[in-house]
């Protein structure tokens, strides 16, 4: 297979560029912000507006090429094709010297300069053409088997050979061919079969071979591969993209698990390889089940877990990585819940049941929740953050939802790309109410008065700051079970899990009613 790519706008990235040049030149002013399009609507407005176009981007791709930045995922586009063996070149429409251009820069030499050292392609596969039609006849003799370019025509070209993939790089829609807004989905596209990409990365990173690969169902964000070898078996996970997920949740959670290792925690996975360029770690694989019938020895298990983190905790530093969605204050766990409830209303105006669910019962709620908050909890973490000898390494999403149960009743935990420092009260709060568990009354009782003893010896304020919170930390668990109206969330379980559209829109559904259920909860709470 080739894939051919055009350069300009699909590869090097130019709207900060025509921003600086634009600006330098006083076509707008300082505090002007938009793209290349936006800017060159408005240069043509203007008299002479196509000759000052032509000039400015005679300057963008000239001496100020080397500010161009990568398009966002394609590197990682690239590293696949290289580990697929898949052939890729440049075409690009781009004449040797810019128009009106009195120092006469070579602009093929500065995309090539580019090129080398963002380290994209060897020089001998790129390909320059003078005209549109030139670059027409470069895709077709060198008879690509894919072509990908910001210009719809280019694309819809008569002369373009008909056998060809075509692939439009833009946000705008196209109903003669397909587009993408980006290279994280051209390369979902482009490459379907997850699990051949996991066969050659896991093959190319560990010293063994498949045998069988079988990916494991009800993940959360992740897609995560059950891995056979002759000797051994590995999880295999692929995190989220990048541009889904901007947390650091490969290297957090190798790092984690390798410091717990240290430690001497034998009930977790242990950490094989991980390839950051691929977003993929590998693991042992556990053999065993989520625990299904919850009683009281598993609550003890998960007790001890908490004592041993915390007795560690004394002791390192994890080099002062907050737990994700750490809560340290009062202040904090508000700020939150308010942005969290007003992000869902701002990115679903048109849902109506669910505005109408946050309007008229959520927000009344949390209001004097908050409130009766403010009053109770303690001073000292109101506003400023929890003392650092007060806070637990934590795994952040905890719970009998993140365990697997073995043959002999131990109980390992797993999934810690979450993990990092935080207030031990958020810890037992998010245990205690998160939906994947469903702990009965008693178990809940029995989970709150044994971490307590853990806590309240070193902390005086422990039972007030908990007493404060759990009710607080109900309503942000009512927003969490509401973030499938996120359209980042919905994405990621969409690549977890592979679930239509149409089953996308009866999970909101479902979501809504387990929200209001959990809000009926938050008010019948006793402490």
């Amino acid at each position: 297979m080739l894939i051919g790519i055009d350069f300009d706008n699909t590869i090097a990235c130019y709207d900060k560029v025509f921003q600086e040049v634009a600006k330098n030149q006083k076509i707008v002013n300082k505090n002007w912000i938009g793209n290349k399009t936006d800017l060159k609507k408005l240069i043509l407005k203007s008299k002479k507006g196509k000759e000052l176009w032509m000039k400015i981007q005679g300057m963008v791709y000239g001496q100020y090429m080397k500010n161009a930045e990568i398009m966002d995922g394609f590197v990682n586009f690239l590293k696949v094709t290289k580990l697929l063996d898949v052939d890729v070149c440049i075409i690009s429409h781009k004449t040797k010297y810019g128009h009106f251009d009195k120092n006469k820069i070579d602009l093929r030499k500065e995309a090539l300069k580019w090129i080398k050292k963002n380290k994209i392609l060897d020089a001998n596969k790129v390909y320059f053409a003078n005209t549109r039609e030139e670059k027409i006849s470069l895709i077709n003799d060198l008879k690509c088997d894919i072509f990908i370019d910001d210009l719809i025509e280019v694309l819809d070209h008569d002369n373009l050979n008909k056998d060809i993939k075509k692939i439009h790089l833009s946000s705008r829609n196209s109903s003669k061919i397909i587009n993408f807004s980006n290279w994280h989905d051209i390369k979902k596209n482009i490459f379907k079969n997850d699990e051949h990409f996991i066969k050659k990365c896991f093959e190319k990173n560990s010293e063994n071979k498949i045998l069988q690969i079988n990916p494991v169902k009800g993940r959360g964000n992740s897609k995560v591969f059950k891995i056979k070898t002759k000797n051994k078996n590995f999880a295999l996970k692929l995190y989220p993209d990048k541009n889904l997920d901007h947390r650091k949740r490969q290297q957090i959670e190798f790092e984690a698990l390798n410091l717990l290792m240290r430690e001497g925690f034998k009930n977790i996975p242990s950490t094989e390889f991980k390839n950051d360029e691929l977003n993929i770690s590998a693991f042992t694989w556990i053999e065993g089940n989520e625990p299904k019938r919850l009683n009281q020895d598993h609550i003890n298990q998960a007790v001890k877990f908490i004592k041993k983190l915390k007795k560690i905790s004394l002791r390192n530093n994890f080099k002062n990585k907050k737990a994700s969605e750490a809560c340290l204050s009062y202040n904090e766990l508000i700020r939150q819940i308010s942005h969290k409830k007003i992000n869902l209303l701002d990115k679903n105006k048109n849902e109506k049941i669910l505005i109408k669910f946050i309007s008229e019962k959520l927000s009344p709620i949390s209001k004097e929740l908050i409130r009766k908050g403010k009053i109770t909890w303690p001073q000292e973490s109101r506003t400023l953050n929890l003392q650092w000898d007060k806070r637990i390494l934590s795994p952040s999403d905890f719970g009998f939802h993140n365990s697997l149960v073995t043959k002999d009743k131990k109980l390992y935990f797993i999934d810690f790309d979450y993990f990092g420092w935080d207030d031990p009260v958020k810890l037992i709060a998010d245990f205690y109410w998160h939906p994947g568990m469903d702990l009965n009354s008693s178990l809940k009782k029995l989970w709150l008065s044994q971490t307590k003893k853990i806590f309240i010896d070193d902390d005086i304020f422990f039972s007030d700051r908990l007493h404060a919170s759990l009710p607080l930390y109900g309503i942000r668990w009512v927003l969490i079970i509401l973030n499938i109206f996120d359209d980042n969330v919905a994405s990621r379980r969409l690549h977890a899990n592979k679930i239509s559209k149409t089953e996308l829109k009866e999970i909101k559904k479902i979501q809504l009613d387990k929200a209001d259920k959990m809000l009926d909860k938050i008010l019948n709470f006793n402490f």
